[in-house]
């Protein structure tokens, strides 16, 4: 029972104190309202020979200031310097801890120890933001449990030290770099995805070629996003915008129109309450494939770009060009007749796979606030 309880609870079974030790509070302070779980502490005077531990009566130790991720070095672990960096004293006690159950055997069981367990490591996501006087860190290409899966955590993890020589690799040396190797070699998708961003909706962009200029940067492409298109957020304000949608039973039949709420548009569009070409029980649902704004509320405008739009269109159908890509083109083909207006075109990918996925979520996400398509 007690390899179980070390398992669910934070408490250890035997709670080692020494003076300069480092430890972590196991549980929030909900009585006197003092520490808070995870918060760090360190024993700076050692309770006497006689102190009723057998009771868990409290004793001193020293709290860290809120936010704190790492300790001070030993040869600052004294009241002084404890004091001058924020730190103070608090009483600990007993936790409060909770029953736990094992299922295979239906036996109930609870830990009573203070509420302190010690701080020996912390994860690369916990100390962001922290420098580190010293670091240890295990990075594996064989170990999984050592293993990093992002290109961000590598950075993380090196530059939590003011130098390279302050920190120690723990393993053997090949399979750290080559686990290090490895992840830093890996496509950042995120990152990828929000510097595309910033450059798209930039109107400065850091590239602009000449011959394609108004597709390169007044063009967002949301298929590249890191994520399901079917938890794209959708903007919720009214300075109006031209859409295209898709039906996503036939993966073909396109219509494009206007409005100044993107939202509500698309709900009534599915509930039969649209434009009449969209009423069709054989098309919907309908999703959304792109949409262009940057209208700032001019009716006039929209109205006129989505007649542009269904005009070009046309005109690449008659060409032969019968796929979401053309459409998508049409409506950057009407870009240059409406400068000075900065308009931005958003759209939700080029492939019929991107949106089979949307006949499942299509119900769910109509019941929802509409802030998903």
């Amino acid at each position: 029972m007690n390899s179980f309880l070390d398992r669910n609870v934070k408490e250890p079974r035997c709670l080692k104190l020494f003076i300069g030790g480092v430890y972590q509070f196991t549980y929030n302070d909900t009585q006197q309202h003092v520490f808070t779980q995870s918060r760090l502490a360190i024993l700076i005077d050692m309770p006497s020979a006689h102190h009723n531990f057998e009771n868990f009566v409290p004793f001193e130790i020293w709290m860290a200031p809120p936010a704190t991720k790492s300790p001070p070095p030993v040869s600052d672990r004294n009241h002084v310097t404890l004091h001058a960096l924020g730190w103070r004293p608090v009483k600990i006690g007993a936790c409060p801890g909770y029953t736990q159950t094992h299922e295979a055997s239906g036996t109930m069981a609870k830990r009573k120890q203070y509420g302190l367990r010690p701080f020996i490591v912390t994860t690369v996501h916990a100390i962001i933001g922290t420098t580190l006087r010293k670091l240890a860190i295990g990075v594996s290409r064989s170990n999984p449990d050592l293993s990093l899966w992002d290109p961000g955590m590598a950075q993380v993890a090196i530059s939590r030290t003011n130098k390279f020589s302050d920190m120690i690799w723990v393993g053997n040396k090949e399979d750290i770099l080559n686990g290090l190797i490895d992840v830093l070699l890996q496509d950042d998708i995120l990152a990828n995805y929000v510097d595309d961003m910033i450059d798209r909706l930039s109107i400065n962009p850091h590239e602009m070629r000449d011959n394609n200029a108004t597709e390169m940067w007044n063009t967002v492409a949301v298929r590249n996003a890191p994520y399901s298109i079917t938890r794209q957020p959708l903007p919720c304000d009214n300075s109006g915008f031209v859409y295209m949608l898709i039906s996503i039973k036939t993966l073909s039949t396109l219509y494009i129109g206007q409005t100044h709420d993107l939202v509500h548009r698309i709900r009534l569009h599915n509930d039969g309450f649209g434009a009449k070409q969209t009423r069709s029980i054989r098309d919907k649902p309908w999703g959304l494939l792109a949409y262009v704004c940057g209208f700032q509320g001019d009716k006039k405008a929209r109205v006129a770009f989505e007649k542009r739009w269904q005009v070009y269109a046309r005109l690449n159908r008659k060409t032969g060009d019968r796929s979401m890509h053309g459409a998508i083109r049409a409506c950057t083909q009407a870009f240059p007749e409406f400068l000075p207006l900065h308009l931005k075109l958003v759209h939700y990918g080029q492939a019929a796979a991107d949106y089979s996925e949307l006949i499942i979520e299509h119900e769910h996400n109509n019941r929802q606030s509409g802030h998903s398509h």
